[in-house]
């Protein structure tokens, strides 16, 4: 089974500077020591040749840092996801 693609919302990854970086790393420590659910987005690549993908979305609670193969782990109360540090582009309280 094929998922459809609307390609029209393909984005390139977005630039995330070193400041925000760390903002969001501060944010995604005191989710996992606190309890405190936050937004997380990030780049998902679906055309890896063209280097486009799609901006995906999830709120919950950091479970997991695995500091190894540098991604989290966030939590809610219907899904569990992965995220690879790398490709997030904005983690924000709520």
């Amino acid at each position: 089974m094929a998922l459809f693609v609307d390609e029209t919302t393909l984005v390139k990854r977005p630039e995330v500077d070193e400041d925000e970086q760390m903002e969001y790393g501060y944010i995604i420590s005191e989710s996992e020591k606190e309890g405190r659910t936050i937004t997380v987005r990030w780049w998902y690549p679906v055309k890896a040749k063209e280097k486009l993908g799609e901006i995906r979305e999830v709120t919950g609670v950091v479970r997991k840092i695995d500091t190894s193969n540098r991604r989290i782990r966030v939590e809610n109360m219907n899904d569990s996801v992965w995220i690879d540090v790398a490709k997030i582009v904005r983690v924000s309280t709520n």
